[in-house]
């Protein structure tokens, strides 16, 4: 179990109970024991994963509120000079999003490494797949939105950066799929558990479902960039409805 932080020790150090046990808390998250360390997750780590979570459903949903897109050239470049202001906040929003998301799972799942649970592998590996493709996606757009040394760029240019773009929310969604399913089966025993799975496969049925925005309707597409954010504090909950043990390595 472990607990909150508590008191100084008498180094000046805070700590914190594990198993009835007083650990030395680092500032980055670090507890420290007779030359050992362990990665302490903090209630902050959870907020930047659902904070994430809205950052990144707001700018889906700038981007999809776009649709449906064109198939011609000439139209693409149309379609991209109308909703300039709109592509611009949705790409600038994401980059906050991906950073949100990388540090909150960074720090809110480290902690289950030790596990070997093949479940919980899937899931960070999935989540960094997904994260990765947003910043295809932050990429593609920019360069879409930025007159990058006022270079212009032709129709073909356009309907291939539109494709990139619309490629890689489709590989992140999917991402998010995996990883939603992987990671909720991960829940304890418990109250908990059996919502929060039902939640998370009804999630990633959505995503896998709307990760094909050129089948789907708008409404559809808004919805799934809604639940984006819903998405962002389950997973950030997970971590505590679980009572798992924190993983120890070699302090360096």
């Amino acid at each position: 179990m472990v607990g909150d932080v508590g008191e100084l020790r008498p180094d000046g150090v805070p700590s914190v109970v594990i198993d009835g046990a007083q650990f030395g808390v680092g500032g980055t998250g670090l507890v420290e024991k007779a030359g050992s360390w362990r990665w302490l997750r903090l209630p902050v780590h959870d907020w930047l994963l659902g904070m994430g979570g809205v950052l990144a459903a707001a700018a889906v949903f700038l981007l999809m509120a776009h649709t449906p897109v064109p198939s011609e050239g000439n139209d693409l470049v149309l379609w991209v000079s109308q909703g300039r202001a709109q592509l611009m906040w949705s790409d600038e929003i994401l980059f906050f999003a991906v950073v949100a998301l990388g540090a909150g799972a960074r720090g809110s799942l480290a902690d289950h490494r030790t596990r070997r649970s093949t479940r919980v592998d899937v899931g960070m590996v999935s989540l960094m797949v997904g994260l990765v493709s947003l910043l295809v996606v932050l990429l593609a757009v920019g360069r879409l939105v930025y007159p990058a040394y006022g270079i212009a760029l032709s129709a073909d240019v356009v309907a291939l950066l539109v494709s990139v773009t619309f490629g890689a929310l489709h590989l992140a969604l999917l991402a998010f799929a995996v990883t939603t399913v992987s990671l909720t089966w991960f829940v304890v025993p418990g109250p908990a558990k059996w919502p929060a799975t039902i939640a998370g496969i009804t999630i990633a049925a959505a995503f896998v479902a709307g990760s094909f925005p050129w089948f789907t309707p708008t409404w559809w597409n808004l919805l799934v960039a809604v639940l984006l954010a819903g998405w962002g504090f389950l997973i950030g909950s997970l971590r505590r409805s679980s009572d798992s043990v924190l993983p120890t390595a070699v302090a360096p």
